[in-house]
């Protein structure tokens, strides 16, 4: 007798010519869903193997609170040569930012109607194709529903007051599927290189609009208060209007992307814990967390990213506070069942401009509740905010669970290096602890 093991069984002794055809055809057939059935075991293993080394993290916070900075603040730490490696695709980028401020400055010159000079008069007639590059870029890198978005929103002077000039909002995956400088026939390319020679143009009418005094004086009468990444680019014209220009590491942080929807980012650790996956789940900016929070049930980590200075603007029509949305949204993050399980990371972002608002004489208990008669400095103010936030963390949770608080400043990369180190450890203690409970 043979062992029922042995595949294929041996033939009938009497078997038939037509017979022993049937038989082969059946056997093939057999071994080939077998191998199937082989393979599609062995791709589950493999694919259960690789979801359990993935650490999967949830990036959530604000619109303008740094959640993309801070992301890629880690790439350029764990993966700089994948995040070098899109360098040359960030120029087109850091073109629509810098283009975006000038045209502002243009804008506010001409609400205000300074025609006095003759100097301000012929730097708006030489700057003028600006626009053009400015609208050309826009439609170039941003995708369809992004150009809706943006000219729905599009904010004319009135709402500029009182506020921050903010740079333009792109749909990352839309840039990074356009501007592909490996292919010298997409039309995007050439749009990139048209605006790149009319900025090279206009390198010395740049500088002198940024420098005339004029118009910075415009800029404070009209209480238009450029943010961050635009005074930078504006005050790096100097080098980023010229033909030879490469986009560094600075540049490429700062430059502004806003989140729509939710984008996935799969970073492989270059640098420690060689070969490690992150998966990095950003999330649009949104006053509501319910749309969302149930397609990540199974993330092991969030990172709820706020900004220590937008305390002074308003959110929505209804005219919250900033800091009040912002912890309400938090309140929402923190109570809800499906994240029950996974560690909390709150990353107080922009503490530099913080300071220099607080330093300017802008006092934070006359935009925030319950402030009092506190010291109207950056430690006070953040200590403030931490507070009120692990508060709400610890009333609203539905089970105790690690919180990490930390004040940052997301393009200060070598200060990041050390939080980005803390938090990994953490990260990782959670697992081992998670994986000896099971």
């Amino acid at each position: 007798m043979n062992d029922s093991c042995d595949w294929p069984p041996p033939p009938p002794k009497d078997e038939t010519s037509a017979e022993k055809a049937l038989r082969l055809e059946r056997e093939e057939s057999a071994k080939k869903k077998s191998e199937e059935i082989d393979a599609a075991i062995e791709q589950d293993r493999v694919e259960r193997e690789k979801r359990g080394s993935q650490r999967k993290v949830l990036l959530l916070g604000q619109s303008q609170s740094g959640k993309s900075t801070l992301l890629k603040s880690f790439q350029l730490l764990y993966a700089p040569l994948a995040f070098r490696a899109e360098a040359e695709a960030w120029r087109a980028v850091i073109y629509l930012n810098l283009v975006h401020s000038i045209n502002i400055l243009l804008e506010v010159v001409e609400i205000a109607n300074i025609r006095t000079s003759r100097a301000i008069r012929q730097l708006q007639i030489r700057l003028s194709p600006l626009k053009h590059v400015l609208a050309t870029l826009t439609q170039s890198l941003s995708s369809d529903s992004v150009r809706a978005r943006q000219s729905a929103d599009n904010p004319d002077i009135d709402v500029w007051r009182a506020r921050r000039a903010s740079g333009i909002s792109l749909h990352s995956s839309a840039w990074r599927s356009l501007a592909k400088v490996s292919e010298p026939g997409n039309v995007s390319q050439y749009e990139v290189d048209n605006a790149r020679n009319i900025i090279v143009a206009c390198h010395d009418d740049i500088l002198a609009l940024w420098a005339n005094e004029d118009v910075h004086k415009c800029l404070q009468d009209q209480r238009v208060a450029l943010d961050g990444q635009a005074s930078y680019f504006l005050a790096e014209a100097h080098r980023i209007a010229c033909s030879d220009y490469f986009p560094t590491d600075d540049d490429i942080l700062r430059a502004r992307l806003e989140t729509f929807g939710i984008e996935e980012h799969c970073i492989v650790s270059e640098t420690v814990d060689y070969g490690q996956e992150w998966v990095w789940y950003d999330v649009e900016g949104s006053r509501s967390s319910r749309v969302w929070v149930p397609y990540f049930d199974d993330v092991q980590t969030v990172m709820f990213v706020c900004s220590l200075a937008n305390f002074d603007l308003d959110v929505g029509d209804d005219g919250m506070n900033n800091f009040t949305e912002c912890l309400r949204l938090w309140k929402g993050i923190c109570e809800n069942r499906l994240l029950a399980e996974s560690v909390f990371f709150l990353f107080l972002n922009k503490s530099d401009l913080l300071d220099d608002k607080l330093k300017s004489g802008v006092f934070f208990g006359s935009y925030v509740e319950g402030f009092g008669h506190r010291s109207n400095d950056c430690h006070t103010v953040s200590q403030f905010y931490k507070d009120n936030f692990f508060v709400v963390h610890r009333d609203f949770s539905p089970k105790p669970r690690l919180l990490q608080m930390h004040v940052i400043c997301a393009i200060d990369t070598l200060a990041m290096a050390d939080i980005f180190d803390q938090t990994r450890h953490a990260i990782l203690a959670s697992s081992m602890e998670r994986m000896y409970t099971l």
